[in-house]
């Protein structure tokens, strides 16, 4: 009775690769989706949210190491997984800026004090 209960609470559960529903329970305590067949440990998952959380916080990967009582490679490779993470999606948000892009005339240069705008001295057109 007590497998069956387990394994209704976990059908009501999301799996994280395909995002829908029908997780359960294997006998070596292991999540199983029905749709993808992932198989992924709970721990796991629980441990890399912390891993992510202190990442967040900006705290260093041996301190985090040393917090969480794992090893320094595993918690370094992690944060370096992380910021390849972020680097790959500001480059994919910056391809929106490739190629001709349309602006206004500016003014730069110049001091505050005086004639402001198109007729004020030392100010170049950009």
């Amino acid at each position: 009775m007590k497998r069956v209960l387990s394994d209704m609470y976990f059908l009501g559960r999301k799996c994280i690769f395909c995002d829908k529903y029908g997780l359960y329970r294997l006998a070596d305590k292991r999540v199983k989706c029905k749709h993808c067949n992932k198989k992924y440990r709970l721990q796991k998952l629980k441990d890399d949210m912390q891993i992510l959380y202190y990442f967040y916080l900006e705290i260093s990967a041996r301190k985090t190491a040393r917090e969480l009582d794992f090893r320094y490679k595993p918690i370094h490779r992690k944060f370096m997984d992380f910021r390849k993470s972020i680097a790959d999606y500001c480059n994919a948000e910056a391809r929106r800026l490739n190629g001709e892009i349309e602006m206004d005339e500016s003014y730069f240069g110049g001091k505050k004090k005086g004639k402001r705008g198109r007729g004020a001295k030392n100010k170049e057109i950009a």
